[in-house]
C-alpha cells in the first residue's frame, strides 16, 4: 500500500511539472522595450523663433505649442497610445533654428510600425529600424 501511495504522489507531481512546462513554454517571448530619441526643430525667425540667449530659445507665432514640456506620443500600426515622453527646453543654434529634444523610455517592441506625434502636429509613421536611430523632424 505504501509503494502505491509513493507511486501515485509521484505520478500527480509529475503531471504537475508538465503542465508548469507546458505553460512556461507557451509563454510568449518579450521582447526587450525601445527607446525613440529625436529632435524636433522649428525653423524661423521672429516670431516663430524667440531667442532668449546665445544658447536657449522658445517659440511663438502659430508654434508656440512647440515648448518645454509638450507631448511626444508613441502609438502603434492601429494608433493606440503606447508610450509618452515631453520636449526638453529649446536650445538656440544660429542659421538652424530652436531645437528642442526627447526622449520616450518602455516603447514596446515587437511592433511593425509606430507613430511619433509632438504636441497636435500629425502622427508620423516609422518601422521599428528607424526608430533605431534619432528622428529629426522639422517644422516652418
Amino acid at each position: 500500500m505504501k509503494v502505491l501511495t509513493i507511486s501515485a504522489v509521484l505520478l500527480v507531481a509529475l503531471a504537475g511539472l508538465a503542465v508548469v512546462a507546458t505553460v512556461w513554454l507557451r509563454a510568449p517571448v518579450m521582447a526587450p522595450a525601445l527607446t525613440v530619441d529625436g529632435s524636433v526643430t522649428v525653423r524661423g525667425e521672429p516670431p516663430a523663433v524667440l531667442t532668449n540667449n546665445e544658447l536657449s530659445c522658445t517659440t511663438g507665432g502659430g508654434f508656440d505649442d512647440i515648448r518645454q514640456g509638450a507631448q511626444v506620443v508613441v502609438t502603434d500600426a492601429a494608433g493606440k497610445t503606447i508610450a509618452l515622453g515631453e520636449l526638453s527646453a529649446g536650445s538656440w543654434k544660429r542659421n538652424v533654428g530652436c531645437i528642442f529634444l526627447f526622449n520616450v523610455e518602455d516603447v514596446p517592441a515587437g511592433e511593425k510600425f509606430y507613430g511619433v506625434e509632438v504636441s497636435h502636429r500629425g502622427r508620423v509613421q516609422y518601422t521599428a529600424g528607424q526608430l533605431a536611430e534619432p528622428l529629426a523632424l522639422d517644422i516652418g
